[in-house]
């Protein structure tokens, strides 16, 4: 049961979400309108370690990947 949270406590979460917009040359400008969301707020979720299973599936859809 420890390995689990602890998994889910490395996951770093924010990296793949910026290394997905990076390498499709999105800005967090344009990302933040096709969730309609605020900058600020992709800007905030690109720095947390552990992201809400809804957002990273709303991340997801919106950079057009699988979420993990």
């Amino acid at each position: 049961m420890e390995t689990v949270e602890q998994k889910s406590k490395n996951t770093h979460q924010d990296h793949a979400i910026r290394r997905y917009r990076h390498t499709l040359g999105v800005k967090q400008e344009a990302l933040a309108a096709d969730m309609g969301i605020s900058q600020a707020l992709v800007s905030f979720y690109e720095k947390k370690k552990v992201i809400e299973d809804d957002m990273v599936v709303k991340f997801a859809k919106a950079l057009n990947v699988a979420p993990t």
